[in-house]
């Protein structure tokens, strides 16, 4: 991706991908992309992630997560990303923030029993932000 591509502000980023997932013109990479940026709108402080605070943020949020299946997903890196972030910020699920730290467990344990080779150094384009994001996560949980 071109470094200028980059540089455009997440919101109209975020935007973009809501506008395509609302007419179903949407890739599954960009959706988990899209999944990541509505969670960010709540999930940090807007000067951090330069995104201002969108009330239809978390629902869409949870609206992805159950459109990816939730715990009972087949896709690894939607379990391993969607588990980092129930382990960030258990709140984001309605119910018990006790139960839902551990759902983001339980998901994350899935995601390496579907996938025992983790998600190696390239695996996440981190040339942009969801990349970045869990290409470090990724290799917290795998620092060989």
């Amino acid at each position: 991706m071109p470094d200028d591509l980059r540089l455009e502000p997440l919101e109209g980023i975020y935007d973009d991908l809501c506008r395509r997932w609302a007419m179903g013109v949407i890739s599954r990479d960009l959706t988990l992309e899209l999944m990541f940026l509505a969670w960010w709108h709540w999930a940090e402080p807007e000067f951090l992630t330069g995104l201002p605070y969108a009330p239809e943020a978390m629902p869409l949020w949870r609206m992805l997560f159950e459109e990816f299946g939730g715990e009972c997903s087949n896709d690894p890196e939607f379990l391993f990303v969607a588990g980092v972030m129930l382990e960030i910020t258990p709140w984001a699920l309605h119910g018990d923030a006790d139960a839902n730290e551990k759902l983001g467990r339980r998901m994350r344990a899935r995601s390496a029993e579907a996938r025992p080779q983790g998600f190696a150094s390239g695996y996440f384009d981190e040339s942009r932000e969801y990349g970045e994001y869990f290409a470090h996560h990724s290799r917290l949980a795998d620092p060989r």
